[in-house]
């Protein structure tokens, strides 16, 4: 009975380990290929069936967009190798097909391969859809890999250095983003990577075509990964621009799929817009693939300023902390507080070579003074030799010598740095302006409704922003009069003003430009003239005034004007006060028309504005206008909102 038991066990163990290799059998029998299409088409009906392609964290990894005339979607990107679709541009559908069969292809491609180009779209389908790794080629993905492995980061900060006006792209400030080790120490910040979006100008043919091509398209973006020193050495150094870092509160599986990210947009893959999809925009739709539950983006649809994304930002909850960094110049001029007057001239013949190192006044200092001055003297030849005042190659020599002098008799100098100011960029006023006044000149009573775009003038509220920038765009005005209907008073589609001080060490150029449509004071009723001024000239500090005088040069268009157009050449001078409490610009223009009219235009102005909110302000402008066809003046007062 045992001996039968036995048998029938042993034969049941046979048979099952023989229906095991007939199993076996049949599934090798069966192409591979079969095999992996029959799981293609379970994944993309599974897709399919949740919608994914209407997630918006697959919407933020193509950059789609809600199409502006139609119901439906398009992306950002330009580059036609950002997609694995012929549709992929306009149809998220299509692309989410087209990327779960490119994973089957051949694990041959190696680097090649979809895997590998895009990580950040795999790993989201692979969470997303619960795939079967084990159903699909593994490419090795070598370059991505050693790239990664280089990328060892637990932080993220976005880096918004402050404008720059003598560049027309970074008028409104810039912003990189700053991928943090573990390592918080100073010397392991400078050598963590940085990923920064810019306009690729190389091939601009001039000043419009720049300009052109900057608004409305044309320029590819240019994306570059570089570490923080070097980001850090243009902006504060050459263009001497303060930084503020704003640290995000990314988690570390959001860092994780943003930097996926980062590798797939290693190639141009945008064109540049300097007022919409320009560095901010970039950044922020950046960002989204990390949380896509920001949607952010949908906020900036007609342009994108850095210091409203930071707001977007901050506004949400993602900013955890706030550093400063003083630009060279300011730091010297910190530092310089310290020098007596006459500290300070041996500063600056040590550095013009009016002075040797071993010359008795340097030598008749007291140790720790003398150190101080070479200290400075080293910072002040840095700096012009950033700013290409001195050449580099033949200071060489002169910097050899004030480091050799410093280490002769070293004496620990603490420089101190500068202490972050109470109100950061975003704490400052709103970017957009409406304003209403009321008022009288020489005919009328008159109310008046404006609206200005962006950004900043001399006259609004100081907090947050620097003394002496002005960045406006679209500046609209209308006036009613009790007889009149309401008109245009004027439209300025640009006017920037640039008042840095000049003084004995430094002696920067203050300049203005302006474009647009406004009256010009030369009739009672003087009609709209189209207008491109501009000037040159310098800025003196005279306590807490600036005093500035400039060429000026005048070209115009309009009934006005005998042959109507002008052109004029005068002089342009204002007195420009700044604070916390109130602003106020006073100023001139005395102007003679050398081509097409012979008149000569004179005008005076005084605008004060006074902070009541962060976001509120009162005014008070007048005006007034001696000329030879007829005297003009007006004054007005109203209230300025930001918002």
């Amino acid at each position: 009975m045992i001996r039968t038991t036995k048998h029938a066990i042993w034969r049941l163990y046979l048979a099952k380990q023989l229906f095991i290799i007939f199993i076996l059998l049949i599934f090798f029998s069966i192409p591979q290929t079969s095999l992996a299409k029959t799981y293609q088409k379970t994944l993309k009906a599974k897709a399919i069936e949740m919608k994914l392609y209407e997630d918006n964290a697959w919407l933020s990894l193509l950059h789609y967009r809600k199409h502006f005339f139609y119901d439906g979607h398009r992306s950002e990107a330009d580059n036609p190798n950002f997609f694995l679709s012929t549709d992929g541009a306009i149809d998220p559908q299509s692309e989410l097909s087209a990327t779960i069969e490119a994973m089957f292809l051949p694990q041959k491609l190696g680097d090649d391969h979809p895997q590998c180009i895009f990580p950040a779209r795999f790993t989201w389908l692979k969470n997303m859809l619960y795939i079967d790794l084990s159903r699909l080629p593994v490419p090795a993905c070598n370059l991505y890999q050693e790239w990664r492995q280089k990328s060892d980061t637990d932080q993220v900060t976005l880096v918004f250095p402050t404008a720059f006006l003598n560049n027309p792209s970074s008028m409104f400030g810039h912003a990189f983003l700053r991928f943090e080790t573990p390592d918080r120490a100073e010397s392991k910040l400078l050598m963590t990577p940085t990923i920064n979006f810019a306009a690729d100008t190389s091939a601009q043919k001039g000043v419009v075509d720049y300009i052109l091509r900057g608004l409305f398209g044309g320029f590819p973006s240019k994306n570059s990964i570089q570490p923080f020193y070097k980001r850090l050495k243009r902006y504060t150094d050459i263009e001497n621009r303060d930084i503020w870092e704003y640290t995000l509160n990314f988690t570390q599986e959001e860092l994780n799929q943003l930097l996926r990210h980062v590798w797939e947009l290693r190639e141009n893959v945008f064109d540049y817009y300097f007022l919409d999809e320009n560095c901010a925009y970039r950044l922020l739709s950046l960002l989204e693939v990390g949380r896509p539950s920001m949607q952010l983006t949908e906020e900036f649809k007609i342009y994108t300023i850095p210091v409203d994304v930071i707001r977007a930002l901050k506004l949400r909850g993602l900013i955890q902390e706030i550093t400063y960094r003083a630009s060279a110049v300011k730091t010297f001029y910190h530092h310089l507080q310290r020098l007596n007057n006459n500290e300070k001239h041996i500063v600056i013949d040590i550095i013009h070579n009016q002075l040797s190192l071993d010359s008795d006044q340097v030598l008749s200092l007291p140790v720790k003074r003398r150190a101080l001055v070479l200290a400075l003297a080293s910072e002040y030849l840095a700096i012009l030799i950033n700013k290409d005042i001195l050449d580099r190659d033949l200071s060489t020599q002169l910097t050899c010598q004030i480091f050799a002098e410093r280490s002769k008799h070293f004496v620990p100098i603490t420089l101190k740095k500068i202490i972050k100011p109470d109100v950061s960029p975003d704490e400052g006023h709103k970017t957009q302006r409406v304003s209403i006044s009321g008022g009288f000149d020489k005919n009328n009573t008159f109310y008046a409704i404006g609206y200005r775009g962006v950004y900043h003038g001399l006259i609004d509220p100081l907090h947050g922003f620097e003394k002496g920038a002005q960045v406006e765009l679209l500046n609209v005005a209308l006036r009613g009069y009790e007889d009149d209907d309401i008109r245009l008073e004027k439209l300025n589609l640009i006017n920037i003003r640039s008042l840095t001080p000049f003084d004995k060490f430094l002696t920067p150029a203050s300049w203005r430009f302006s474009v647009g449509r406004e009256k010009k004071e030369l009739y009672d009723k003087h009609p709209l003239s189209t207008y491109i001024e501009g000037g040159m000239g310098v800025t003196f500090r005279l306590a807490d005034l600036m005093l500035s005088g400039m060429i000026h040069l005048e070209l115009d268009f309009g009934s006005a004007f005998d042959k109507g157009y002008g052109l004029g050449s005068g002089v342009y001078f204002n007195i420009v006060y700044q604070s916390d409490k109130f602003s106020c610009d006073i100023g001139g223009l005395a102007m003679k028309y050398l081509v097409g009219d012979s008149d000569t235009l004179t005008k005076f102005w005084n605008k004060i504005s006074f902070p009541i909110r962060p976001n509120n302000a009162i005014f008070l402008e007048t005006k007034y206008s001696p000329n030879n066809r007829s005297g003009l003046y007006e004054v007005s007062f109203g209230i300025h909102h930001y918002f």
